[in-house]
């Protein structure tokens, strides 16, 4: 886990609270997971209830990439390419 060796356990209640700014974008998640640490776990959880897809999305790759688990859900969703424009 490359974001723990780097923050170290001091720093990781900062890598928490940046990982909640929305500005960061969906691909936050893949930093929380780096950081390897199971408080990111309830974080993760609440993140794949979001109904912004790609949040949802994100979030339930980097649960899986931190657990080695996979999410499996009911719910079907259509995320969009990242560099499509729908004016």
């Amino acid at each position: 886990m490359i974001a723990r060796e780097i923050a170290g356990p001091d720093l990781t209640p900062h890598v928490l609270e940046l990982c909640s700014a929305t500005a960061l974008g969906a691909q936050r998640w893949c930093l929380l997971a780096s950081l390897g640490s199971p408080q990111a776990l309830p974080i993760l959880i609440d993140a794949m209830r979001s109904d912004d897809p790609s949040t949802a999305l994100a979030a339930a790759a980097a649960y899986r990439r931190l657990t080695g688990q996979g999410v499996d859900s009911e719910r079907r969703i259509s995320v969009p390419p990242p560099d499509s424009y729908d004016p």
